[in-house]
């Protein structure tokens, strides 16, 4: 389950562009608020945990890079958990930003984003394993709020962490 989480941030990505303004292929309308280096805390599985993203564009400007680190803080050693992912993402002609992630557990999902200026929203998906969703909102501090959910059997889905994100610095 902790490959849903960082897959689900790896969603985060999609939604960057150059800081240069040109966007040599990458949506225009994907927002400047969601790049950079990000530190946060919130919940993994019920246990408080310390969360890390870096979202930049890729060389060249063509898409987004993602990477994620997650661990639960607990004294608990049966409920420590350590994980880490990396998700590309490149838009495509309709507007939706398409990628692919791969977690430090060796499972990959498929990951289809939409975002405004405000949130981004991912489905990630393996049919062998499950599927998911991650929201990433932009908070009035110009923080990041995420919220990684799981895919139920009724159809409906299930929370399993949150985070709230602050910038450390800005990309390059």
């Amino acid at each position: 389950m902790i490959h849903m989480l960082v897959l689900g941030l790896s969603a985060l990505v999609a939604s960057g562009v150059p800081a240069s303004g040109e966007t040599n292929g990458i949506n225009p309308m994907a927002p400047q608020w969601l790049l950079g280096h990000w530190s946060g805390q919130g919940e993994l599985f019920q246990n408080p945990a310390q969360m890390h993203l870096a979202i930049c564009p890729l060389a060249g400007n063509r898409g987004i890079t993602l990477n994620y680190r997650v661990e639960t803080v607990t004294n608990d050693k049966e409920k420590r958990y350590k994980y880490s992912g990396h998700a590309d993402y490149f838009p495509d002609e309709t507007g939706t930003w398409k990628g692919r992630w791969i977690g430090s557990n060796k499972v990959d999902h498929g990951l289809d984003a939409t975002f405004t200026d405000q949130e981004l929203s991912v489905i990630w998906h393996n049919a062998d394993v499950e599927t998911g969703k991650t929201i990433y909102r932009r908070t009035a501090e110009g923080g990041l709020a995420v919220q990684d959910y799981v895919a139920r059997k009724d159809g409906g889905f299930r929370l399993f962490a949150h985070a709230e994100y602050a910038r450390e610095k800005s990309c390059g």
